[in-house]
């Protein structure tokens, strides 16, 4: 979420400095990454409920299914976002 921040504001000082109109695509790159990282960070908090409520019950059980469901989709996705950010840069 903070990297997201830093690409965006840096592309934001980047354009100050050369004078040029500024472009949305590092901007809307670093936004993603900022969902991307709120997300996460929802659904940490979401899982830990779910461990914190199995074990008061004294009914921990694994679940990895979750865990790499999410994983593979932020990876799809930041691979997605790199890819297009590498295509509207260099047509």
């Amino acid at each position: 979420m903070g990297f997201g921040f830093v690409i965006a504001k840096f592309q934001i000082f980047l354009h100050v400095l050369a004078h040029e109109p500024l472009s949305s695509n590092s901007l809307v790159g670093g936004v993603i990454m900022i969902v991307m990282g709120i997300a996460t960070l929802l659904y940490g908090f979401y899982e830990y409920l779910q461990e914190e409520k199995q074990l008061n019950a004294n009914k921990f059980e694994v679940r990895l299914t979750p865990m790499w469901v999410y994983t593979t989709l932020l990876t799809v996705l930041a691979v997605a976002l790199v890819i297009s950010l590498y295509i509207s840069e260099y047509p």
